[in-house]
């Protein structure tokens, strides 16, 4: 009896789906083999993220299980850049996967955050800290999430800011950030429009107009 491996292969060759990108049947399976054994693992740790109550009740997993997960999606995402992106540098291709990634984890922190009270005090700012850096990881970025920018006025708000800086995937110096604002979708938007306008009569002012 052939393994699911094998049948896999042969589906492959029988359709000529290496054609596309010129990659070996066996290799093409082995690389789906690869996607389904970190999907499965990937499924295991979400399961046990969305299992927690309290967003201050951190499940404490094997440190090399992790690692190993992460290996694995890594090494599955290298094999997809190869023919999802071609003549794209890594570089690019992270630039491309980025902002996805951000507004995904962005929707994610959001959600748990309005079923959070209090939202905005040191805890929620360490852990926001956290999961934006250990869900952007494979982006190199660096999040700022404490009083400094979050004063008593955003918090009366019931909201809470967090700025996520990476650096410029094309070597220039300096870093990008964006700043993230949670809370309810219409006190966002209001505390959004409120500090572009502040920030367009700021630019006049300076330049005197």
């Amino acid at each position: 009896m052939k393994t699911f491996r094998q049948d896999l292969e042969e589906v492959i060759n029988k359709h000529s789906m290496e054609n596309g990108s010129n990659t070996p049947d066996f290799m093409l399976a082995d690389y789906l083999m690869g996607c389904l054994r970190a999907f499965d693992k990937l499924m295991k740790r979400r399961d046990l993220w969305y299992g927690k109550k309290l967003v201050r009740k951190i499940v404490d997993e094997d440190k090399d299980d992790q690692q190993k997960i992460m290996e694995d999606i890594d090494y599955n995402n290298m094999c997809a850049r190869a023919t999802l992106y071609p003549g794209k540098s890594i570089a690019e291709v992270h630039d491309i996967q980025y902002m996805p990634r951000l507004e995904e984890s962005y929707k994610f922190i959001n959600s748990v955050l309005l079923g959070t009270t209090p939202m905005n005090d040191k805890q929620t700012h360490q852990w926001v800290t956290k999961t934006l850096e250990g869900r952007l990881r494979r982006y190199g970025v660096v999040a700022k999430c404490n009083e400094e920018n979050n004063p008593p006025d955003v918090i009366d708000k019931c909201l809470l800011i967090a700025k996520v800086m990476r650096n410029h995937a094309d070597g220039q110096s300096g870093y990008k950030y964006i700043d993230l604002v949670f809370g309810e979708e219409e006190q966002v938007k209001k505390y959004t429009a409120e500090w572009l306008l502040n920030k367009r009569l700021y630019n006049f002012i300076e330049r005197g107009i």
